[in-house]
């Protein structure tokens, strides 16, 4: 996990792209990246194919792509600790809010960023269902 999170910062056009052939195959299969362009993009899942390294460089150029870390607090009401379902309805919407403000606030993801933001609570709900 630690080297995919190394490797997704490579997914960023403030800094310059560097994987190699098999590290940037293994970063777009383990982000989930390959499956959705097999499932969704045959054209895209060709280039990838040939040239996987020149497919995400054109990606990242064109904006189709991102990532990076990024840090962020979180702050949810105290009032909602001693409930569980009101703290995580909270967390879910400051998930959201989040996504929009600081990854792409494009009206066309908000579908996208819906369910990223629900994967990222179910992660966090398997880890601490009683936070």
């Amino acid at each position: 996990l630690q080297q995919t999170a190394k490797m997704t910062v490579q997914l960023s056009a403030n800094c310059e792209f560097n994987l190699d052939c098999s590290k940037t195959r293994e970063l777009l299969e383990t982000s989930g990246i390959s499956k959705i362009v097999e499932d969704n993009y045959p054209k895209l899942h060709e280039l990838i194919s040939y040239n996987a390294v020149g497919a995400v460089k054109l990606l990242i150029a064109s904006g189709a792509i991102s990532g990076g870390i990024k840090k962020s607090e979180f702050k949810i009401n105290r009032e909602c600790h001693n409930n569980p379902g009101a703290a995580w309805t909270e967390y879910k919407n400051a998930v959201l809010v989040w996504l929009k403000k600081e990854v792409n606030n494009s009206n066309e993801l908000e579908a996208a960023r819906k369910f990223l933001r629900d994967e990222i609570c179910d992660f966090w709900w398997k880890k601490a269902p009683c936070w």
